[in-house]
């Protein structure tokens, strides 16, 4: 499993999501979208300064879904942990007004589609140049949390399981660790498509597979585990049932739809 891990962890740190073999690599463009984040600051910091009461530009709740976006869309498509987390905490700190930055034509020029698109579409906008699709409906904290919540509730189901089918049903035990496994490395490859941090899709993953849950009985265990085992049906019908399998399905419901356009 850890190696599974490693190799969607490869696959989101190389080539961005729904790339083609010619799409610029993360790392490149990195030093870019830095100057990008200045950019929209200087915007922000205009729109708050000079825009109409009315205007797209001050809209709150558009700046933060737009911020979100942008952040999420990085993770999911492979850019280094240090520049997001960098970029993040420059998106989240306090925008000064500025009267100075209306005066600048750049600035004004940017400003302007904002003022009638909104930010989240800005944002769109330049992943859009990048052959890069925003994530338009990132996961919420109540939704990650949710998503944890339920790994958490289902591992001690599973983990009971593995240990009876290692005693009770010992020839199944192959392919009962790789389905698990297996249904493990999907959900995380679907988490980091959604642009959650991979670091916590790691940890999260990590912490449920198999081997982390089942450890051998020593053989002086085995008899009262076996006995113990035979008075359940629980873990059994979990097993025959596929029920373990559930969990994807579970995590999927959790997850926000695509959003068909940024407003």
């Amino acid at each position: 499993m850890r190696l599974l891990l490693a190799a969607v962890a490869v696959v989101c740190l190389s080539v961005p999501a729904n790339a083609d073999p010619a799409t610029v690599l993360p790392g490149a463009l990195a030093p870019a979208l830095g100057v990008y984040v200045d950019a929209i600051l200087q915007d922000r910091a205009a729109a708050l300064a000079c825009s109409k009461p009315d205007s797209p530009a001050l809209d709150e709740a558009a700046w933060q879904r737009a911020k979100a976006s942008f952040v999420a869309t990085l993770w999911a498509n492979g850019f280094a942990p240090d520049f997001i987390k960098g970029a993040e905490a420059r998106l989240d700190a306090p925008v000064t007004p500025s009267k100075e930055a209306c005066a600048d034509s750049t600035t004004a020029s940017d400003l302007g589609y904002v003022e009638k698109s909104g930010w989240p579409k800005e944002i769109a906008r330049v992943f859009s140049g990048l052959d890069i699709a925003a994530i338009a409906s990132p996961v919420s904290a109540a939704q990650w949390k949710a998503i944890k919540d339920a790994v958490a509730a289902d591992l001690p189901a599973q983990k009971r399981m593995l240990e009876c089918t290692a005693v009770i049903l010992p020839s199944l035990m192959p392919i009962s660790v790789h389905d698990w496994d297996d249904m493990l490395a999907k959900v995380a490859t679907k988490l980091i498509a959604a642009g959650l941090p991979r670091d916590e899709v790691t940890a999260l993953i990590s912490g449920a597979e198999a081997n982390v849950l089942w450890h051998r009985a020593p053989p002086e265990a085995v008899p009262a585990l076996k006995a113990s085992c035979a008075k359940e049906e629980a873990w059994n019908r979990r097993l025959y049932n596929l029920e373990f399998a559930a969990l994807g399905a579970d995590i999927d419901k959790l997850l926000p739809p695509p959003a068909e356009d940024a407003n």
